[in-house]
C-alpha cells in the first residue's frame, strides 16, 4: 500500500531545506551536503513502495546536487544505513522468530549497525579526507548489499 506521507518526510523536506540553504552554501564555497537514504534506495523489497520510491529519490537529487553545484565548491553525498539498533529493532530482535533476526545472521558484520557507525561516516563526508568524493553512496549496512 502506497504512504503519501513518504515523500513528504523523505523527499519534500530534502528539497526544501536545500533549497533553504543552498545559496548561503554556495556564497561560502565549499560545503558539503550528506543526505541520508537507505539500503532500499538501491533495491526493491526494502520497504514498500512509499519508502523505496522516496529513499530512490534521495539518491537520484543528491547525484544531480553533486553534479549541479560540484564545480561551485558544493559537494554532496548519501549514506545508505542498513539494519539500525533503534528502540524499534530492539523490540524485533527480541522474538527470535523475527524476520529482522533472521536477515540479520546473512549480514557479515553479524550485528545491528549503531548510530555511531552512521555519524562515524557522515563526519568522514563532510571532513577533508573525503574532498574527492562528489555524489557518491556510501553502504553502511554491516555488508548486508554484498551478496
Amino acid at each position: 500500500m502506497l504512504q503519501g506521507n513518504r515523500d513528504e518526510v523523505n523527499v519534500k523536506s530534502l528539497f526544501r531545506l536545500t533549497r533553504a540553504l543552498l545559496p548561503g552554501m554556495i556564497d561560502r564555497g565549499h560545503r558539503v551536503i550528506v543526505n541520508v537514504a537507505s539500503i532500499a534506495s538501491c533495491f526493491a523489497g526494502g520497504g514498500g513502495a512509499a519508502y523505496t520510491s522516496s529513499k530512490h529519490a534521495v539518491l537520484g537529487f543528491t547525484r544531480q546536487l553533486s553534479y549541479d553545484y560540484g564545480r561551485k565548491g558544493i559537494r554532496a553525498n548519501a549514506i545508505c544505513p542498513g539494519m539500525i539498533e533503534t528502540t524499534v529493532t530492539e523490540q524485533v530482535v527480541a522474538d527470535p522468530e523475527s524476520k529482522l533476526v533472521k536477515a540479520l545472521a546473512s549480514v557479515p558484520a553479524g550485528r545491528l549497525g549503531h548510530a555511531r557507525d552512521i555519524a562515524n561516516v557522515s563526519l568522514f563526508l563532510a571532513g577533508p579526507g573525503a574532498a574527492f568524493i562528489h555524489g557518491a553512496t556510501i553502504m553502511v549496512d554491516g555488508g548486508l548489499t554484498i551478496k
